[in-house]
């Protein structure tokens, strides 16, 4: 029996389970969550699913920072008509020459996050003041394809 993306996408963030955060160094109040970290435990659980991400990115420059957008798009590889799209996930970065992939490697991170509903074992001593309120959207279309629009409010 040919399991469905809804099935695959449900197998996947169950078998992903979680994020180890990083160590705490010199000056920060937490334990960052590293984005190879987020990276290497969802593409493992995707692709032992049949699953592969695309993203594209949307830049919008300020005066004092420029703001990017991923939208990842998670095809089903046996059947690429069917796919699931994580779309507003958005991430800030100064305007120098990491910027704008400082702002995609974080935006891409909370892609993956929020698409596996990744657990990133926070700990009681993390500020939860840091944490984004994230807003969720969804749309069936064409009967099979599902479009998630989760927006950082």
């Amino acid at each position: 029996m040919k399991i469905n993306i809804y099935q695959k996408l449900h197998k996947a963030a169950c078998e992903a389970g979680g994020v180890a955060k990083g160590k705490k160094v010199q000056g920060m109040h937490f334990n960052p969550l590293l984005h190879d970290e987020v990276q290497k435990v969802a593409m493992e659980a995707l692709l032992n699913n049949g699953l592969y991400p695309v993203c594209t990115y949307e830049n919008q420059m300020t005066d004092s920072f420029i703001l990017v957008t991923c939208n990842m798009k998670i095809h089903d590889v046996e059947d690429p008509k069917q796919f699931v799209e994580v779309s507003g996930c958005s991430a800030m970065g100064n305007l120098d020459k990491f910027g704008t992939g400082n702002g995609m490697s974080y935006a891409k991170k909370y892609a993956y996050l929020n698409a596996l509903h990744l657990k990133t074992g926070l700990d009681l001593e993390d500020d939860m003041d840091d944490m984004d309120e994230v807003q969720v959207n969804c749309w069936v279309c064409n009967g099979s394809i599902i479009r998630l629009s989760l927006i950082h409010i």
